[in-house]
């Protein structure tokens, strides 16, 4: 089927971009638009290898849904197309930025089988938003079906926070465990769109089972998880990975009291999104801020990087914290009076370097030991001659702690290297 016409972001053509076409939850084909703002595809049809266990393309009827991939979420066509074998169809196609588009949630994990004989699937939200899930159900393929947007389903309710996971219930029997297409269907008024879709265990069924290779079938008390968090390459083998769910993973969590106003804090574990604002949103989402500084001792000429909640991002030069960053933060609104962090997917560093450079460098302390390590012990692993912490009452909010001080986990300190640069090694 060849389709073309002209693509319009915004209300104006779009001079430059690229996209994709989607049936089922599977892309099948790309499109681009030229310099006039036209675009042309051809879309296959299905068994192009004479293989009916695999869906190679559209079947007569099915819907084709059109994506401009170079956005956050991607932003979806406000018109679809029928398949038809052999059709020409003259389409333009319109987006818009601040349209009816769906968050990029992910199936992040399913299990067929917790080894009590209860189901579920747990969706990932990977944005710095919460997201309202009224619109979005999980759906199953219909077997031997060219109408595989009336399979069975599960309808799902509340919000997802960000940088957050969501939890169904699926009950004993939703799933099959031998092998299964599952999917992520968002509700723009009568549409179902698919925005993701998973398949494990060489579904043979037609035409149910994609081009997509399959992740493996997971075995009673296992699951299959997407690894890193929210992973999706549309190759749902490489993609996930299994995990045995019976043996408990600990989740690592940290309650940081803050005040309004300055603070001086760091983060001392491994974050699945180490980007700004997500890496340091309150997982509690009461306690609020506007502002974050670090320090660049590389960069002499503008060692202050910084991110504002209220620029366009072009203008903000600090984009990540990690765990070896300490940080300035400027807190709005209180909450519950703590920073919370932590969650699923964030890992505790077994050993940390954190290079110190000729001058002042400012830094966190990634360790699980924060009863004994002092100032003295510092100075003396890498030679640093001043260290300071925070003091609200100092003129600068600093002041320099003396040798018996112990260092916290979360807390952040200026370190002065007088000799030469060296790096800090801590052990977790």
């Amino acid at each position: 089927m060849n389709i073309y016409g002209y693509v319009f972001l915004n209300g104006s053509k779009l001079l430059s971009g690229s996209g994709r076409v989607w049936i089922d939850g599977r892309h099948y084909s790309s499109f681009s638009a030229d310099a006039t703002g036209s675009y042309f595809v051809t879309l296959n049809g299905d068994d192009l290898t004479g293989s009916p266990s695999v869906k190679e393309g559209g079947l007569n009827g099915d819907v084709i849904y059109f994506t401009l991939e170079s956005y956050t979420p991607r932003l979806y066509a406000n018109e679809s197309a029928a398949f038809s074998d052999g059709g020409v169809l003259a389409l333009n196609l319109s987006f818009w930025g601040a349209g009816n588009n769906p968050a990029m949630l992910t199936i992040q994990e399913i299990c067929t089988d917790n080894g009590t004989g209860s189901q579920y699937a747990t969706i990932y939200n990977p944005s710095s938003n919460p997201v309202d899930l009224a619109n979005f159900t999980l759906q199953k393929d219909v077997t031997n079906s060219t109408n595989n947007y009336s399979g069975p389903n599960v309808t799902l309710s509340g919000a997802i926070g960000p940088n957050s996971t969501y939890k169904k219930d699926l009950g004993t029997s939703f799933l099959n465990k031998s092998a299964e297409e599952l999917k992520l269907v968002w509700s723009r008024g009568a549409e179902r769109i698919p925005i993701d879709r998973v398949e494990f265990g060489n579904q043979s069924t037609v035409p149910d089972n994609t081009t997509m290779l399959d992740a493996s079938a997971p075995p009673v008390g296992w699951c299959i998880r997407r690894v890193p968090m929210g992973n999706d390459t549309e190759n749902c083998f490489a993609d996930f990975q299994l995990v045995n769910i019976t043996v408990p993973i600990p989740e690592n969590w940290i309650n940081l009291s803050v005040h309004l106003g300055w603070n001086l804090l760091s983060v001392p574990f491994i974050s699945p999104n180490e980007t700004l604002p997500t890496v340091l949103l309150d997982r509690m989402g009461d306690t609020l801020w506007d502002r974050v500084m670090w320090y660049d001792p590389t960069d002499s000429a503008n060692p202050w990087r910084q991110y504002y909640t209220g620029w366009n991002s072009s203008l903000n030069d600090l984009t990540s914290v990690n765990h070896r960053m300490g940080f300035w933060i400027n807190f709005t609104a209180l909450g519950d009076g703590y920073l919370t962090l932590g969650g699923p997917g964030y890992a505790v560093p077994t050993s940390t370097s954190i290079p110190l450079y000729m001058g002042w460098n400012l830094a966190g302390y990634p360790a699980s030991n924060d009863a004994a390590y002092t100032v003295g012990n510092l100075k003396a692993d890498t030679g640093a001659t001043t260290v300071e912490g925070y003091n609200a009452s100092a003129a600068y909010g600093t002041s320099v702690l003396p040798d018996n001080y112990v260092l916290r986990r979360g807390e952040a300190y200026w370190i002065r290297i007088t000799t030469f640069a060296t790096n800090w090694i801590i052990g977790w």
